[in-house]
């Protein structure tokens, strides 16, 4: 055991070519991965892409040590487990990056700032709109949710607080897509 004082095996030959041949393939999954969860809008298939990422650098990191250690002699047998403290740390530090997106969508987080005063312009900006407050916005997946209290002349007939409405629904969809979800309470 090398934390008993013996001497760091040297890897077999058959290792660097499995550090090579999954460097290879989690680069594939990661592309392939990556294009499909930019494409859905989903962080989380993006995160998952950034695992394979992670993979096909951890396996960089395990062909060089490997490699080093095989090729450079017994003396540098050390690399080998060096390298994999090493991967473990880069691993750690990318879980973590690539867990703050994912977390945020399973936590139902509100849009960004910008993203809401987009919405709250677009409602206001409709005729007969007096004021739109109480805004709740969330992504799931790729879908927008979107739910805000929307103030409306008093005297109007409850078809024409309807229209309005309809109309800031139609305003909404324009800017941010026909399948985002808009839920409005109207108010006089």
């Amino acid at each position: 055991d090398i934390l008993e004082g013996q001497p760091v095996p040297t890897p077999k030959m058959i290792t660097v070519w499995a550090a090579a041949l999954s460097i290879v393939a989690k680069e594939a999954l990661y592309q392939y991965t990556a294009i499909k969860g930019k494409k859905l809008e989903s962080p989380m298939m993006v995160a998952n892409a950034w695992h394979h990422r992670s993979d096909a650098l951890s396996s960089i990191g395990s062909l060089l040590g490997i490699g080093g250690a095989i090729f450079l002699g017994n003396k540098f047998a050390i690399l080998d487990p060096l390298a994999g403290c090493v991967i473990s740390i880069f691993i750690f530090v990318i879980a973590f990056k690539m867990s703050i997106p994912a977390i945020k969508e399973l936590l139902d987080v509100s849009l960004p700032d910008d993203m809401e005063e987009k919405i709250v312009n677009t409602a206001v900006s409709v005729p007969g709109v007096i004021d739109f407050h109480n805004l709740k916005t969330r992504k799931e997946g790729p879908y927008i949710i979107i739910e805000g209290h929307l103030v409306v002349p008093s005297g109007m007939s409850l078809k024409e607080a309807h229209d309005i409405s309809k109309e800031v629904e139609e305003e909404i969809w324009k800017e941010f897509g026909k399948e985002t979800q808009i839920s409005l309470h109207i108010e006089p």
